[in-house]
């Protein structure tokens, strides 16, 4: 019998040396003690339905966890000195698919909460003193006008930068990013290139803004003055991506590249020529017919807290702390000792241990279900 579970989680938010994050296959609200690396379950979340990935992403502020809602119909907050839950209803503005996927990530601007729509078809801001949502559709109306847009598919990719009082959203699947005055929430588009398929993740300095392709390992820059764009392509074979960037970041006057499907954390001078290996998984990448073994070397987002890069590795179970001033990496096992604790399953999921279906609908024990699976 198995005494544990794997956990897997999209981020992770830092606040008094321990970790926040809901896990991925069971629909609850985890934290780690950054010291020791101990998990303890905090409390069973509600479900909205019976899917998986109710909630995807914790977003911290003053001291309340923020839970994305991506296939949930309500905003959860947790008041970390209470111990407390407060839901949210959303209203209605999705299309009736079968999936939600509202939201895939929120952005902290003073005391509100943005949330970034995955197919959700407005962004809402969230007021976190008086917990009161708006919502506003310019940017997805602008986006959702070309009609050739699927919107079955993701809208946003859900990576975001916040520069000059103005945030940028990658397009999913156009080779566009949405701007957003944060002040005045006016819209307007970018475009990069009319031939890309999507973008993936996105960063920028004082002079440009850079962004990743979702398919490949190919990277735009665009001068915000003149508004030039460049195009630089690295060998996805020399390192171990063919999947496109989860995440890029500004670091040692170069960027740091976390692949989305891949083996390696690289890091590429601000001209994309020098390159350098920061951290390699063991995996021989030898033609395109074995790329999606890459799946299982998949990179689930990152989180910056105090100079630092959490991510989550996939495959080996395990949170990477990457320090940013000297890339020494610390690692932690996301397995969770089941013992007796009581953990409430999605309903109707794919269990994580079996492929069986689980249909129970109530607090279950976990030993129970692992030994009747």
């Amino acid at each position: 019998m198995m005494d544990y579970i794997n956990a897997a989680f999209e981020n992770i938010a830092i606040c008094e040396n321990f970790g926040w994050f809901v896990d991925l296959n069971y629909n609850i609200l985890f934290k780690m003690n950054m010291t020791t690396g101990k998990i303890s379950s905090v409390c069973a979340l509600p479900y909205s339905n019976y899917q998986k990935n109710q909630y995807t992403r914790v977003t911290l502020c003053n001291k309340n966890l923020v839970l994305v809602p991506h296939n949930a119909d309500k905003i959860i907050i947790y008041c970390i000195d209470k111990e407390q839950l407060i839901e949210l209803p959303l209203e209605r503005k999705y299309s009736d698919n079968g999936m939600l996927m509202n939201f895939s990530d929120a952005f902290v601007f003073e005391n509100n909460i943005f949330f970034i729509p995955a197919r959700y078809h407005a962004m809402a801001r969230l007021d976190i003193d008086s917990n009161h949502i708006e919502y506003f559709t310019e940017g997805i109306d602008m986006i959702l006008s070309d009609k050739s847009i699927n919107v079955n598919r993701n809208i946003l990719s859900g990576n975001y930068l916040f520069s000059d009082d103005c945030l940028y959203l990658p397009l999913w699947q156009r080779g566009k990013v949405l701007a957003v005055e944060i002040d005045s929430l006016n819209c307007s588009m970018i475009d990069f290139d009319d031939d890309e398929k999507g973008f993936s993740s996105i960063c920028g300095t004082s002079d440009n803004l850079i962004i990743s392709s979702k398919d490949s390992m190919t990277f735009y820059m665009m001068n915000k003055e003149d508004a030039v764009v460049q195009k630089y392509d690295l060998d996805k074979i020399q390192h171990g991506s063919v999947f496109g960037a989860a995440a890029i970041i500004n670091s040692k006057g170069g960027y740091l590249i976390i692949p989305s499907k891949g083996v390696n954390i690289i890091w590429v001078d601000k001209n994309f020529e020098n390159m350098k290996i920061v951290y390699k998984k063991d995996f021989t990448y030898l033609n395109d017919s074995e790329k999606y073994a890459l799946n299982d070397y998949s990179y689930n987002g990152y989180t910056l807290s105090d100079e630092k890069m959490y991510v989550f590795s996939w495959r080996e179970s395990e949170l990477l702390v990457i320090d940013l001033s000297n890339y020494s990496i610390d690692k932690y096992s996301t397995k969770v000792e089941v013992n007796d604790c009581f953990l409430e399953r999605n309903v109707m999921v794919r269990s994580h241990f079996s492929g069986k279906i689980v249909r129970e609908n109530r607090n279950i024990n976990l030993n129970y279900l692992i030994e009747s699976l």
